[in-house]
């Protein structure tokens, strides 16, 4: 009997990743090949020999790396033939002296590693002063070795330390005082060369070698020997002593004094302020340079109570073994420098503050020891040598190299300890520019110190060039390359630039040139060195509370309560979600703080032109301001309504010391170069222009109460639209007598909602003296002339009009008696598109006007008439259209003539602003005014109602008591009606794209690109079909962000330490050891430092790196460039067998109905490519003999080196040849990688063919063409490109739940749309998943008709499940492309219901087809399962698999959080012990801490922890149907069926269901000599980086170190955050047993068809 198998596979993917693990099998036999060829002076050794350990150990554990094998050469002569050897198999390798390197992978490797201990003579020569000394020597040794001659060297002060990189790096000694740097007093070196040849090079044999010696590290080769100049040595004195917390501040005291006051160059010192045990301390370093030191040079030091003390007349060896250095040897360690010009107590105490701070904060996090070195030296050590050298590169100052060391215990917390080491660093360098040390911050840092992403122009200034030159002259194949390049432990890379690790110690970026390199599909030009500027990012906040402006008659103050609290929160926004550098922000506020800067005018003024002083194409600004803004007369008729704004700093009194909006446009925005951008916010009254930005009106967005985009402007509308609006009490624009008699008799009144005991509200504006009745509120007369003068507008206008003229002159005011201006004034204004001019005529007829609805807002001269996205000329001069200008926008809290309101609830429009940016960072600007505005109207009518009801209350109480209170007279409610909402208004100098996102942080590459001819994003803006050339061209115009690229990788990092396995995909275990081999982390601290061509070239090295995981949890996905466009070729390939057993690829039989049915519109490019003779629908099935002229299965191998997703290779093969999905929108065709690919990866294709019934062949080229994802956000230029499509946006990082009262964080559509599983809606983003992401989304390609099963459907199903019954009528078929989709319920209930239909129609078997199910819902995974098993040991009380979730150190304080402050009241969090059984089943408590104790594991040499085994999770409430009491299938009668694309959930199900239930697997497809699985990729449960990011956020944490940033840019991370426990060893992950396929059914012509089911029961 034979069966239709669904859809049948019309063809299957593959992609062959190629022979076992290259790189480890290559390194081996290179060990071998080394060992062959080296003399007997040296030897190799393999782990597990007594000499491999030692030579790969280095003094900190975290420089050590696990290598194929250690060489120890015995001469230079062999030193020069491991070179050679390497060089030529590019084979990575380390190079190891002393092994003091802090710096993590710099002198380590996975490959070969040379340790040079055999280079440990010390050769005196008297008649030269000279001694030479071994590479392989720390300076204990050489010291002891000169102590016999009465000589000495410049060499390390403390013990342990290498001679070779400390040398190579410069050198500080106890002696520098005397004779400089050690690399002062080098006369020689014995170099191998990278192309084996030794030389011995001086200042006289190769000037230019020995010049970058000095200094320049291992770039140049490996020197083995050094010849340094001695002098006399006699006995010296010192020593150390170690002192408690209490004396601190005498010890710093007295460090202060020896470095301002001592002279005598024999003397120095080394202060060390530490933290040790929880505590604080501090240890002082003694040197004198001779028996006994002068009187006084350090008797404040020995006044000093102390705790230890060991300082004597000793030998050298003795004072440099005093050290404890070694003390902390074994731990994980870092160091990093911050240079001083010099140690003032400022200083001082602020590196003791770093101190305690830090070592506080990091103890927790097994920080053992926290280390700051204070290194005084004279002015003068520069001066002792005339010979240069690449370190230092200026000798004309001589900074101090404070030194960071900090060590701890678990590699979990490396990246802790590096980011807060760097932060201390920069904390540090702020200070001292502060206090007036200019240049620190760009100040050359010592090579041995800095940290390892440390710039490469802040070692060698300008030398870098002459460096470089040099590099390419003694290395031009770039064999040293190999030393950095793979000290991480991967595979060959093309180039890497800014990167050096260190030949013996520490490590900074390379100076390599370009190396030949192997290409795989996209030829990438190798990356360049580029020592260019660093772009400005810096901000200026101001927020001002009180003025010397009078609140009321009685000379009161004027007072806002909101604006300190504005900048605050402004300050933290740019941190935390944007990034900025808290030393690139100046705040300035009024409070009475003599550190803080106050905001006077002049200072104000000030900071303006400091924030944009110097600013370069690429520098981005922000400008925040909180307070006071008055309007004045406006002279030079340049202002639509006559007026100018004026900010008010906090000494002003509203008529002197303004500033003007003329100034602010002056100083921000006229001076601001091409290419540079500007972002202001603006919260005060009358802000809408106060940078006088030319365009306003064309950015509005409509809401519900406002008509056309305006709302108070429109008299009639505020008649319509505000019938609810209500009568409110206020502080307005009025006189001071008024308002203080308002304060006195409603305001202050205790139960008033706007007293200050209930609101304290207050108007952020206060009236100017002159002050004009035309926004009076009170003075119709004027509204009534400007209605009238409206309905003798042309309502045919374009030009604009002369509105009114108004007579000037002075008169008192006959309420107040103060002096006011009735204003004489020519203002123009332009027609408004929107303004109904007829119902403005009834309006003035009726007297019902409003003039400050009519009026027009303020800019310049030829105002926005908001059409001016139709005018095809400039609107204003000072608006230029040239390519690159800057780009300014700013966002005021109002319009010009409205005011700005603030309450103490935080009704201010920077705090709901500040609200809205931490869920969305880079909302569109069209979302964003919307939302902003909907805010600001609800709390308006909030006020409204609260106040409504408050006079209500008043007006029963005055009827009630008339004896107690006066009745206010008429005018009390004359100018407090609350008409006077407040419209947030976006200002520019270019009419607005309203769909490109905003963005305080200014992104590069979201900034306006300048407009050129050869835009190459224009090019491709609004095409459907493009040739990847240009779409390539395009991508790679961007150059790296280098802010972007801290963020990606930071997030990444961070995100990783949720990864349960990690440590396990460093070296995977049998049988996936030969695919999975990625050291994930050591890869990203390789991409942090190494430059590339672009934007896009980074992204592929990051992507591919996290595929090479084959983990399709694991993935970075960056929308800005996946599947963008998608790349087609019409020849989707199959994998098919003949009658002989021979397989071979072929074109897809159906290939030309699916691309003709697909892809219409471009069919005819595809022929048109063709040799006429050839039609591209006689391709169909046609045998491809090669492809690139190879044989094609190198295709295979090579695309499969970047597909990642899958451990098992069978399944990775499939993945390169077309298949089918039944999805939400039914059966679906999948072309495979070879036709479909998310990046433009190749241009064309070039075939050999024999076509079906052809005996001769063809040669074939056919073009790849790229198709816009229907998901692009549609774009014109560069600009609008990555404004719309890369910046973050909603979900792609997490929020506060208990802010947003959400139970789930929003998914974002990026994540959505790459999870393979249909949409998931917001309701059932809380049901636990495990899905995998792929950076090709689900497939909306329709399958051939003619391939669409024909049997009938049985009722049931769901979106992604459809039920069959075949014509035997008693097999059903469960076709299920996705556990994931809308909605579990209907999920569960669908399956159910369509398993009881089958067998109601008589199916005793079931065929489940599973193919390229990538997951989805956990739950429903286990539940059919259970419904199709019934109820047994192996279903009750779970059908899934235990687990286990990751314990680190965030991860615990999320746990603790939760338990101690309850942050997650409604267990909406992952980390919550409600939701979670322990492994016999049971619930955990709510103060259960489900992560202690922790499990310890050593996992490939590391050390993890993990949370105790977690047993069900779904069972009872986990099912939304009632499963039935008993089997709807024995076991026995159930296949399932797939291409083995079955992950995730579906491979849990899968593994259950044949692992318990002995249920068999079939695999359609695949190589005959590939065992096939039939499922890969398990984990446990998957999440992405903003699930993550919300648990963070909800608990609170975010500003935890070890906590991610938000990510700013439209990405996702997915990682494993459960991994199942396996069923045939249960001590071991599922992820890492075998999967075996029961049978392997080859796909042949006639398989398209029928499929002998005797054969599947087999």
């Amino acid at each position: 009997m034979k069966i239709l198998l669904f859809p049948v596979l019309t063809s299957i993917f593959v992609q062959v990743l190629s022979s076992p693990n290259p790189v480890k099998r290559s390194v081996t036999d290179v060990c071998k090949q080394i060992a062959s060829a080296i003399s007997s002076a040296s030897d190799v050794y393999y782990p597990l020999e007594l000499l491999y350990d030692k030579d790969i150990s280095h003094w900190a554990s975290s420089s050590s790396a696990v290598a194929a094998c250690s060489v120890e050469p015995g001469s230079a002569a062999d030193v020069g033939i491991i070179l050679q050897i390497l060089g030529n198999t590019t084979t990575p390798f380390g190079v190891k002296g002393g092994g003091h390197a802090s710096n993590p992978n710099f002198s380590s490797t996975t490959g070969v590693q040379i340790a040079m201990y055999r280079f440990s003579e010390v050769v005196y020569d008297a008649a030269s002063s000279t001694a030479t000394i071994g590479a392989g020597l720390i300076w204990d040794d050489v010291y002891a070795a000169l102590a016999p001659y009465d000589v000495n060297v410049v060499g390390g002060r403390v013990t342990g330390v290498g001679v070779a990189g400390f040398t190579l790096g410069g050198g500080y000694s106890w002696k520098t005082n005397q004779y400089g740097l050690t690399v002062d007093t080098l006369t020689a070196f014995e170099l191998v060369k990278p192309d084996g040849t030794v030389a011995n090079v001086t200042q006289d044999s190769d000037s230019d070698l020995f010049f970058a010696l000095k200094g320049g590290f291992n770039n140049f080769g490996i020197v083995t020997r050094f010849t340094l100049q001695t002098f006399p040595q006699t006995q010296v004195w010192g020593g150390l002593i170690t002192f408690t917390e209490d004396q601190i501040p005498k010890v710093i005291n007295a460090t202060y004094t020896f470095a301002s006051n001592v002279t005598d160059p024999k003397a120095a010192i080394i202060t060390t302020a530490n933290f040790l045990l929880g505590q604080p301390g501090i240890s002082q370093l003694l040197f004198y340079d001779g028996p006994t030191p002068p009187d006084g040079i350090f008797d404040d030091f020995l006044a000093i109570p102390y705790f230890t003390k060991d300082v004597s007349t000793r030998d050298f060896v003795s004072l440099v073994q005093a050290s404890p250095s070694n003390a902390t040897a074994g731990t994980r360690a870092i160091f990093n420098s911050a240079p001083l010009l010099e140690l003032t107590p400022t200083v001082l105490d602020a590196i003791i503050n770093e101190t305690v701070f830090w070592g506080s904060k990091l103890s927790w996090e097994s920080g053992s020891f926290i280390s700051y070195d204070i290194e005084p030296f004279m002015s003068t050590i520069f001066t002792h040598s005339d010979s240069a050298s690449v370190y230092p590169p200026s000798r004309s100052t001589a900074y101090l190299p404070l030194n960071l060391y900090y060590a701890w215990g678990l590699e979990i917390a490396d990246d802790s300890f590096h980011s807060a080491i760097k932060q201390s660093a920069n904390q540090i360098t702020a200070v001292a520019l502060a206090e007036g040390q200019v240049g620190v911050d760009t100040a050359p840092i010592y090579p041995n110190y800095a940290i390892y992403d440390t710039p490469l122009d802040r070692l060698y200034g300008d030398n870098v060039a002459k460096m470089q030159s040099i590099k390419a002259i003694v290395d031009p194949d770039n064999v040293m390359e190999a030393l950095y390049l793979h000290t991480k432990g991967l595979e060959l890379h093309k180039t890497l630039i800014y990167r050096v690790p260190l030949l013996w110690t520490f490590s900074f970026p390379p100076l390599i040139m370009p190396r030949r390199t192997r290409n795989i599909h996209l030829s990438e030009k190798p990356a360049e060195l580029v020592v260019g500027q660093s772009n400005a990012k810096k901000a200026l906040l101001i927020g001002i509370n009180n003025t010397l402006m009078e609140q009321d008659g009685g000379g009161r103050r004027s007072r806002l309560t909101m604006p300190h609290r504005d900048v605050n929160s402004m300050r933290a926004l740019l941190i935390e979600h944007y990034h900025y550098n808290p030393n690139d922000i100046v705040t300035l506020i009024d409070v009475d703080d003599p550190k803080q800067l106050q905001p006077t005018r002049a200072n104000i003024r000030t900071e303006l032109r400091k924030l944009v002083a110097d600013a370069r194409r690429g520098d981005r600004f922000f400008f925040h301001y909180s307070g006071h803004v008055v309007q004045t007369e406006n002279q030079d008729h340049t202002e639509e309504d006559g007026k100018d704004e004026c900010l008010v700093p906090c000494d002003s009194d509203g008529v002197q010391n303004l500033i003007k909006d003329d100034e602010l446009h002056g100083i921000l925005v006229d001076q601001l170069p091409q290419g540079s951008q500007l972002v202001a916010i603006l919260d005060s009254c009358h802000s809408g222009s106060l940078l006088d930005l030319e365009h306003y009106r064309c950015n509005r967005v409509w809401v519900p109460w406002m008509s056309k985009g305006r709302r108070k402007s429109d008299p009639i509308r505020n008649k319509v639209q505000r019938h609810n609006a209500l009568i409110v009490y206020q502080h307005k624009r009025i006189s001071g007598d008024r308002v203080k008699q308002r304060k006195t008799t409603i305001l202050n009144h205790p139960l008033s909602p706007l007293s200050p005991e209930r609101r304290r509200r207050a108007s952020r504006e206060m009236p100017a003296t002159p002050i004009s009745p035309v926004t009076s509120p009170a003075s119709p007369t004027t509204h009534k002339k400007l209605a009238r003068a409206l309905t003798k507008l042309d309502i045919n206008a374009t030009k604009g009009i002369n509105a009114i003229r108004r007579s000037s002159t002075w008169k008192n005011s006959p309420n107040t008696g103060q002096q006011v201006m009735k204003r004489s004034k020519t203002i123009k204004s332009q027609f408004i598109p929107w303004l109904d001019i007829k119902r403005a005529e009834a309006a003035a007829a009726e007297g019902d006007t409003n003039e400050e609805g009519l009026q027009c807002e303020s800019p310049v001269q030829q105002f926005c008439n908001g059409w001016c996205h139709h005018n095809s000329s400039p609107s204003s001069p000072k608006s230029p259209r040239s390519p690159g200008s800057p780009e300014i926008i700013s966002l005021a809290s109002c319009k010009d003539s409205q005011e700005a309101w603030e309450d103490s609830e935080g009704n201010s429009m920077t705090q709901r602003l500040v609200e809205i940016l931490k869920q969305d960072p880079h909302p569109t600007m069209g979302d964003l005014m919307v939302t902003i505005s909907h805010k600001l109207h609800d709390a308006a009518m909030k006020a409204h109602t609260q106040t409504k009801q408050y006079k209500d209350k008043v007006v029963r109480y005055r009827k009630k008591h008339p004896e107690k209170c006066k009745y206010p007279d008429e005018g009390d409610t004359d100018g407090l009606n609350l008409n006077d909402f407040q419209d947030p208004q976006l200002s520019s100098r270019k009419p607005l794209d309203m769909r490109r996102r905003f963005y305080l942080i200014a992104l590069s590459f979201a900034a306006e690109i300048p407009r050129q001819t050869n835009d190459p994003c224009a090019k491709i803006g609004g095409q459907k079909w493009v040739s990847p050339e240009d779409l390539r061209a395009c991508y790679t115009s961007f150059a790296v962000d280098p802010v972007i690229k801290e963020n990606i990788v930071d997030v990444i990092n961070k995100t990783l330490a949720f990864h349960t396995s990690v440590n396990y995909e460093i070296s995977a275990p049998e049988p996936f050891t030969e695919f999975v081999h990625e050291d994930l982390l050591k890869d990203l601290a390789r991409i942090s430092t190494q430059s590339y061509p672009s934007d896009y070239d980074l992204h592929l090295d990051l992507s591919r790196t996290l595929k090479r995981l084959n983990d399709g949890h694991c993935v970075w996905i960056n929308s800005c460039y996946d599947s963008l466009f998608l790349n087609f070729l019409p020849i989707p390939l199959a994998l098919l067998t003949d009658s002989t057993g021979a397989q071979n690829v072929h074109i897809a039989p159906e290939a030309f109905a699916a691309a003709s049915a697909e892809f219409p519109d471009e069919i005819t490019v595809w022929q048109d490519a063709l040799p006429p003779a050839i039609q591209l629908q006689s391709l169909d099935g046609a045998k491809v003999l090669s492809i690139e002229g190879q044989d094609s299965f190198v295709a295979v191998d090579t695309n499969a080196l970047i597909t990642g997703s899958f451990q098992p290779l069978g399944t990775r093969q499939n993945s390169f040849f077309s298949s089918y999905q039944f999805g939400d929108n039914g059966w679906t065709y999948i072309m495979g990688d070879f036709a479909q690919q998310s990046l433009p990866l190749n241009d064309s294709v070039t075939l050999v063919v024999q076509r079906v019934n052809e005996s001769t062949t063809d040669a074939i080229q056919l073009p790849y063409r790229a198709r816009i994802n229907p998901d692009t956000v549609k774009f014109t230029d560069s600009a609008s490109y990555r404004a719309n499509n890369c910046l973050a946006i909603l979900g792609t990082n997490g929020v506060d739940l208990n802010e947003t009262g959400d139970s789930a964080a929003p998914l974002s559509e990026t994540v959505m749309r790459f999870q393979q599983q249909p949409p998931t809606s917001k309701t059932f983003t809380k049901e636990r998943v495990n899905v995998m992401l792929d950076t090709i989304p689900l497939s909306d390609v329709a399958l051939p008709p003619s391939l669409i099963p024909s049997v009938p459907v049985v009722s049931g199903g769901f979106g992604s499940g459809q039920f069959y019954m075949l014509p035997d009528n008693i097999t059903g078929i469960f076709a299920l492309g996705s556990f994931g989709g809308d909605t579990i319920d209907a999920m569960m209930s669908g399956m159910l219901e369509g398993l009881v239909n089958l067998k109601s129609l008589g199916a005793t078997q079931l065929i489940v087809d599973v193919s390229n199910n990538g997951g989805g819902f956990i739950c429903a995974a286990e539940f059919l399962h259970r419904i199709i098993v019934g109820p047994k040991n192996t279903t009750v009380p779970q059908a899934g698999l235990d687990t286990k979730a990751r314990d680190g150190p965030l991860a615990r304080l999320i746990v603790q959080q939760i338990i101690q402050s309850n942050v997650d009241p409604d267990q909406d969090l992952l980390y919550n012990p409600l939701n979670w059984d322990n492994a016999s089943n049971v619930g955990f408590a709510a103060d259960d801490d489900w992560l202690l104790p922790p499990v310890n594991l050593t996992i490939n040499g590391h050390v993890d922890a993990f949370s105790q085994r977690l047993g069900q999770e779904c069972q009872p409430n986990g099912f939304t149907s009632t499963p039935p009491d008993e089997a709807l299938f024995s076991a026995s009668n159930v296949v399932i069926v797939s291409n083995g694309r079955c992950a995730s959930s579906c491979s849990l199900f899968s593994i259950t269901m044949a692992k318990e239930e002995g249920v068999k697997t079939v695999v359609i497809g695949g190589k005959s000599d590939v065992q096939q699985a039939y499922c890969g990729t398990v984990g446990g449960q998957s999440t992405v980086f903003s699930e993550l990011d919300t648990e963070v956020k909800t608990a609170k944490l975010k500003n935890n170190t070890l906590a991610p940033p938000d990510l700013l840019v439209n990405g996702v991370q997915g990682v494993t955050w459960r991994l199942g426990f396996g069923i045939q060893d249960p001590t071991q992950p599922e992820e890492w047993q075998p999967h075996l396929a029961t049978l392997n059914l080859l796909l042949t012509p006639n398989l398209y068809v029928l499929l002998p089911l005797d054969r599947i029961s087999d």
